[in-house]
This record gives structure tokens, C-alpha cells and sequence, in this order.
């Protein structure tokens, strides 16, 4: 489906996405995020450090960050949260747009629309749909040249309320100031991303739709 930029231009003197899909005339930019640094000290430090300001502050009563009283935070905590633990994430985001932006402006391919694909091949820690909102609300707010943003997992697996056996999941989200991204692109990925894993695995795909999306909020990524 589509062009390969590297095939076409083996040594492009710009920093270039990956692909380019000229029928639904869309740049797309594929990144694998394999460090999960939420456990390491400095991140706790910093989470720990956070917790103790707004405690003084009288804005939580909490010590410590669980499922059951995270959606009773304030929004401000869980964005000051978001930024200390996504890191990793944000080195992708940033690195994909310039990456977008560039191929689109030395290309002339002005009103084609930027796709992030993001791979979750390492962080465990984030929840399937937390993690897609990690990077949705950086691009929101950051980054211009990303139109669209899909995630699945490669060597991470998910486990949800619904499902409660290991499932590889597909996510998809438009970003909101951009418009709509049409569906039989993200259909078309997905079914040669299943088909592709049928093929390493020899398992068969069973696809599903997930109706429990509150359990999948809650879902626990695990490791291969």
C-alpha cells in the first residue's frame, strides 16, 4: 500500500518519515517505544515529590497513586503525572512530527495529513488506552504535523475486565484540531498487521470488538 520513502530516496538530506501513502495521501511515521522508565528512582522521585506538593497544598489527601483513587485526582495532578512518567513517549511524539513535517515540506505534500504509528514494544506499566492518551494529548497540544495517531503492541501483550486471557489489541484515534482520518485506512493497516501475525505465530486471529471500554482503561499490559 505504501511507498517506502527510503526505496525511492536512499539518502534524503532531510529528516524523512517512513512511509508515504499517496492514495489516501497521507505521511505516516512509525515509531517503537521500548523504555519504560516509570519504576526507575528518578522517575519515583519525582511522582513521590509531586504527591508531597499537593498534599501540602490541600488539593489531595492521597500518599500514593492507585486505580481506585486516580479518577478522583485533579485533572492538573494527572497532567503533571502524565508529563513526569511519559518521557520515552514524548522523544517519539516530538521526533515523528519534526520527521512529518519535514518530509511534507521538501516534498511539496503540503495538504497531505501525518499519521504517527506507535508501537508499544516495552512499557507495561500504562494501560492500552492510557498509553494512546499519553501520546494523544502531546500531539494535542504540542505537535501540528501529526493528523492521526494508531498504537497496537508487538512483544506486549493486554489483559482486560472482558478478556481476561493475554489479547493484542488495535487503537486509533483522530487528533481532534485536524479533522477525521478515514476509516478504511486504519481498517486496511489493521488487517495486514493481523494477517502478519497469523503468519510469524501460525495462531489465528480471532477479532473482536471491545464493548468494555472501562475495563480496558483498566487493563494491565503484560510481557511476551
Amino acid at each position: 500500500m505504501a511507498c517506502v520513502l527510503t526505496d525511492v530516496m536512499p539518502h534524503p538530506n532531510f529528516k524523512n518519515a517512513d512511509f508515504i501513502f499517496h492514495h489516501e495521501r497521507i505521511v505516516a511515521e512509525f515509531k517503537r517505544v521500548e523504555k519504560d522508565s516509570t519504576d526507575s528512582p528518578n522517575v519515583q522521585a519525582k511522582i513521590q515529590a509531586t504527591i508531597q506538593k499537593y498534599r501540602t497544598d490541600g488539593k489531595i489527601q492521597v500518599k500514593e497513586i492507585t486505580e481506585e483513587n486516580w479518577p478522583t485526582l485533579p485533572k492538573e495532578f494527572h497532567n503533571e503525572i502524565y508529563n513526569i512518567t511519559t518521557d520515552s513517549i514524548k522523544v517519539h511524539v516530538e521526533k515523528a512530527n519534526r520527521q512529518i513535517k519535514e518530509t511534507k515540506a521538501n516534498l511539496r505534500l503540503e495538504s497531505y495529513k501525518g499519521c504517527l504509528i506507535l508501537v508499544n514494544d516495552g512499557v507495561e506499566s500504562y494501560p492500552p488506552v492510557s498509553f494512546l492518551h499519553a501520546a494523544f494529548r502531546l500531539i494535542l497540544h504540542h505537535y501540528s504535523a501529526i493528523t492521526y495517531i494508531i498504537t497496537f503492541p508487538a512483544n506486549v501483550f493486554a489483559r482486560s475486565r472482558e478478556y481476561p486471557r493475554p489479547i493484542q489489541y488495535w487503537l486509533g484515534l483522530d487528533v481532534e484540531k485536524q479533522g477525521k482520518m478515514d476509516g478504511r485506512f486504519s481498517e486496511s493497516l489493521f488487517r495486514a498487521w493481523t494477517a502478519f501475525l497469523t503468519q510469524k505465530t501460525g495462531i489465528p486471529a480471532h477479532v473482536q470488538e471491545m464493548n468494555d471500554v472501562e475495563g480496558f482503561w483498566k487493563a494491565r499490559n503484560l510481557p511476551t
